[in-house]
């Protein structure tokens, strides 16, 4: 049986005048209460899916507050993320989960969106999306793997205010999960080689400032 205790999930292991509670994705994940702490509890089935903590120790995620880090330490009491650069943030574990934590080490999406110049128009929708993807997968494969890269898809997303923009896609294994954020850095770095091999614009965003007419006031005075 699951129960919630103290806002996190725990499975119940032994009941009797001291209760053994346990959650296996956390370390010293195991609680001995007296029989009537559990009374006023209420407890189900847990499904065979559902996890019992949003990650497992040395798993990478990104948090709602912008965190990004791999998870040292994750307690009864507080978790620990360890950040790139070698700081270390903690949370009450109750916070921890209240910040929905995404898990990257079982797999991830980088999405960016990339634009070139109208006046590539013409080639736009057909040629130059399949030009992107062929070498976004031989550079990123060359580099991280084969079987890091699971997919790339580029799509043409949208004729924007100043640019021709493109969705890219790009679906990699967690096992490269602590590459997050050099992964968006390097798709762009690609995308810019493929419009400098061949030759297309990338545009600057265009600013329009609207004045509008002067107002006369006519201040009377008697």
């Amino acid at each position: 049986e699951r129960v919630v205790h103290r806002g996190l999930p725990w499975r119940v292991s032994t009941i009797g005048f001291f209760t053994t509670l346990t959650n296996p994705n956390l370390q010293g994940g195991s609680l001995r209460i007296p029989i009537r702490d559990l009374m006023e509890m209420t407890s189900r089935d847990p499904d065979p899916r559902e996890p019992w903590f949003p990650s497992e120790p040395n798993d990478w995620v990104v948090l709602a507050d912008g965190t990004f880090g791999k998870t040292i330490t994750q307690t009864p009491e507080q978790v620990v993320v360890l950040q790139l650069g070698g700081s270390l943030k903690t949370y009450p574990t109750t916070d921890f989960l209240a910040q929905a934590p995404e898990n990257l080490s079982h797999g991830f999406r980088v999405s960016v969106v990339f634009g070139i110049d109208y006046q590539h128009q013409a080639k736009a929708t057909k040629e130059v999306p399949k030009i992107f993807e062929k070498a976004l997968t031989e550079s990123l494969v060359a580099h991280f793997g084969r079987e890091a890269v699971r997919s790339i898809k580029v799509e043409f997303s949208s004729a924007g205010a100043s640019a021709l923009d493109y969705q890219i896609l790009a679906d990699f294994d967690g096992s490269v999960a602590s590459r997050f954020n050099p992964l968006q850095r390097r798709i762009q770095h690609i995308c810019v080689d493929v419009c400098n091999e061949h030759g297309w614009v990338i545009p600057f965003t265009q600013l329009t400032v609207h004045q509008g007419s002067p107002v006369s006031l006519n201040v009377h005075q008697e």
